[in-house]
């Protein structure tokens, strides 16, 4: 099984690389091959050829939970999506976290895709942790 983990900060942060990476060494410890994608830099990336994505966000302002534009963008150019099992992911923020997971869960289910599983994630061994139990 393929596996792609796409993380998307609008500016350089590297907890969430740290997470996203964990997560994808969780995923191959139980035997998928899994690609870590960053969204903000490799933004031409076609994901149709995956059969499960894990799309994890960073939103770097304190009180703001609005899903970037270019993240929106991003997903509306990256293939053929419908009907993809995924997995929705943020960095756990102090405020509006949970909102914050609900509209990028939206935005991921506006573009056809099949969420299995969400989490707020605070720490790279949570977020292995958390990959080895999921069914995919």
């Amino acid at each position: 099984m393929r596996v792609a983990v796409v993380y998307y900060s609008e500016k350089q942060d590297e907890k969430l690389k740290a997470i996203s990476h964990a997560l994808g060494k969780g995923f191959e410890q139980t035997g998928a091959h899994t690609e870590v994608i960053d969204a903000r830099i490799d933004e031409a990336k076609k994901l149709t050829g995956f059969d499960y994505i894990a799309l994890g966000l960073a939103n770097n302002g304190l009180f703001n939970a609005s899903i970037p534009n270019r993240l929106k963008e991003l997903l509306k150019n990256s293939g053929q999506l419908v009907g993809k099992r995924s997995f929705a992911f943020i960095k756990k923020k102090p405020f509006f976290a949970q909102k914050l997971l609900s509209r990028l869960m939206k935005a991921m289910e506006g573009e056809g895709m099949f969420l299995k599983y969400s989490e707020i994630i605070s720490s790279p061994d949570e977020a292995q942790e958390i990959a080895k139990r999921l069914h995919i």
